[in-house]
């Protein structure tokens, strides 16, 4: 449902992307980023941040800067959960009401949302979590993933090659990517 909203130009102004699938949330990330700002205007509509180093005043000061030569400028927090909680609360606060020239990206690994913080921002954001996929259970989405992966790449990947890619590598998805980018 991301793809297809971000496909057809339709950006949230605040995602919230969570899981313990790091490699499809960073994915995610890069998609939204690639269909909002142009690669060549980057150094001056997109914010990398990460939750460790930054604080709230620096997030809502960037979320309230208008973009340059874009329609929006992306600000991204890596590590979400790593701000403190005060911090946290007023980002939220931000996602309730935010400013529609900015798109706000907010990312974390496996949090508990029925808190009521990340009830709040799951309510306020696009809320997307990426879960682990486990070859067991779901070896036809990452057999369709391995498919898709390599048709991107314009090459052909037979069933007996993805299952044995699976079978040796598991279900990581990050994993996959880069033993296909050695094949």
């Amino acid at each position: 449902e991301l793809q297809a909203q971000i496909k057809k130009r339709r950006i949230a102004p605040v995602y919230f992307l969570s899981g313990e699938d790091e490699y499809s949330r960073e994915e995610a990330v890069s998609c939204i980023v690639d269909a909002v700002v142009d690669p060549s205007d980057q150094a001056f509509s997109l914010d990398l941040l990460n939750g460790e180093s930054t604080d709230a005043s620096t997030v809502l000061t960037l979320s309230a800067t208008v973009p340059m030569l874009t329609e929006k400028r992306v600000v991204v927090v890596r590590s979400f959960q790593r701000l403190p909680q005060k911090d946290r609360e007023s980002v939220i606060s931000y996602a309730e009401n935010p400013s529609k020239t900015t798109c706000l990206i907010l990312t974390t690994p496996k949090v508990d949302l029925k808190t009521k913080l990340y009830a709040r921002l799951n309510a306020a954001a696009e809320s997307v979590v990426f879960y682990p996929l486990n070859p067991d259970r779901d070896s036809g989405r990452i057999l369709a993933w391995l498919r898709r992966r390599a048709e991107g790449k314009n090459k052909r990947l037979s069933g007996n090659a993805a299952d044995s890619l699976m079978e040796h590598i598991g279900g990581d998805l990050g994993d996959l990517a880069r033993e296909m980018e050695k094949l």
